[in-house]
């Protein structure tokens, strides 16, 4: 593979980014990864992570969530190796955090029950693969 394919490959993956995070921004999206191939110059490019060979994504990764309660808070805790913060996405849907991100050809997901918040997070984090949301919990009670 040469300099111009390896451009044309990360321009490639940069869209393929940009297209699933604005999907996931306008609800348009459920959360999650089916894979994708890509052919350059009639040959797959090569996979990374756990995948079995040439022309292979590793598959999705479901991580476990620690959840930390207050009285005005609920803090969701998982691991991501690798995912920086601008590469993962927070989304509440009937009643379930997802928190999607995906770092090189990996991609992880966490599935997290979670009730009576405020949709957006007062804050949010990913450092040395921690990821951090914390939510403000509805006065009410009212279901998110």
């Amino acid at each position: 593979m040469g300099d111009d394919d390896r451009e044309d490959y990360q321009k490639i993956m940069e869209m393929v980014k940009q297209l699933v995070r604005q999907a996931l921004e306008q609800g348009e999206a459920q959360p999650g990864m089916h894979g994708i191939f890509i052919m350059i110059h009639g040959a797959p490019a090569r996979g990374g992570g756990n995948g079995s060979g040439p022309g292979t994504v590793a598959p999705v990764i479901d991580t476990e969530a620690e959840v930390h309660e207050t009285d005005d808070e609920i803090q969701v805790l998982t691991e991501m190796p690798g995912v920086h913060e601008d590469q993962m996405h927070l989304r509440i849907r009937d009643g379930i955090l997802w928190i999607v991100g995906i770092s090189g050809m990996q991609g992880y997901r966490a599935r997290v029950p979670i009730q009576g918040v405020e949709p957006e997070p007062v804050r949010r984090s990913c450092r040395h693969g921690v990821v951090e949301a914390v939510f403000r919990k509805i006065s009410s009670g009212t279901p998110s």
